[in-house]
């Protein structure tokens, strides 16, 4: 347009970027905005899911452009032919025995309803949920790992609070295992959870998750040396956008439910591929 009210003519190269073959390896390609940097190169940045993986939610990448004669923008790169993107990946995720008097930066707290609130406190090796309602909170990270083994150490908790570790798409959508009392809790599709028969929860410390292959397998344990799987594994590529809304995405989180307090006292990361 030769000016912000117009007249609006569309470009001859739309669409800019663009899935074009099911064999590419970066889907739903869009939104993309343009912008220069001080050497004057000119690049769009937009999102897309990679190929087989959508629940683990949009990438940002990142294309060099040039501009036509007649005052148009196309991508370098024959716009029908992907090519290869370099990858950067997020910090890598690590142990934490919460030992620092801040939470580290790849932490963070999420309540899931706008009347809850985030409350915790933080000390003497210790993470502690402070729920004044029954709402969620929710301790995250965002792992570039697709595959990958969590572990937490519980603390000390009260009775009704109900505390563990979860794949989480959302409260209503995640693959966890839990502790509330005496019972050994297993959080499923559409926020169903039920108890784990045999289990004693006052005894069990550790609680883990393994992840492969979009399945998740629970364990838990007494010492952290010997565990117990459950029999019970939860496949979760199904836990996305198309499926749920919300723009969310898959991603370890320690979680605590119910009025009162519950302690972590160590969060282990592994990845598995």
């Amino acid at each position: 347009a030769p000016g912000p009210e117009g007249a609006w003519e569309n470009s001859p190269y739309n669409p800019s970027v663009h899935t074009y073959s099911a064999e590419e390896k970066w889907w739903s390609k869009g939104h993309g905005t343009l912008f220069d940097d001080a050497q004057g190169n000119w690049y769009v940045v937009y999102h897309a899911y990679r190929k087989g993986k959508t629940a683990y939610g949009r990438h940002i990448l990142i294309e060099r452009i040039r501009w036509t004669e007649d005052g148009w923008f196309v991508t370098e790169r024959d716009r029908e032919n992907e090519g290869a993107f370099d990858v950067h990946h997020n910090e890598k995720v690590t142990d934490d025995h919460f030992d620092n008097a801040e939470l580290d930066l790849q932490w963070q707290m999420i309540t899931e309803e706008a009347r809850g609130e985030t409350n915790y406190e933080l000390g003497s090796g210790e993470f502690t949920f402070i729920n004044k309602n029954e709402y969620m909170q929710t301790l995250q990270v965002s792992p570039s790992d697709k595959d990958y083994e969590v572990q937490i150490e519980l603390g000390n908790r009260s009775g009704e609070t109900e505390v563990g570790i979860a794949i989480w798409y959302s409260e209503t959508h995640m693959a966890g295992i839990g502790v509330q009392g005496d019972e050994v809790i297993l959080r499923a599709h559409h926020g169903g959870k039920r108890p784990i028969r045999g289990a004693e929860g006052e005894k069990v410390r550790f609680l883990k998750i393994h992840l492969e292959d979009q399945c998740a397998s629970f364990f838990y344990s007494t010492d952290g040396t010997k565990w117990t799987m459950h029999d019970r594994s939860l496949e979760v590529s199904a836990y996305t956008h198309n499926a749920f809304g919300g723009f969310s995405y898959l991603r370890p989180a320690i979680y605590a439910k119910g009025i009162g307090k519950a302690s972590i006292d160590s969060f282990k990361y592994k990845p598995v591929k």
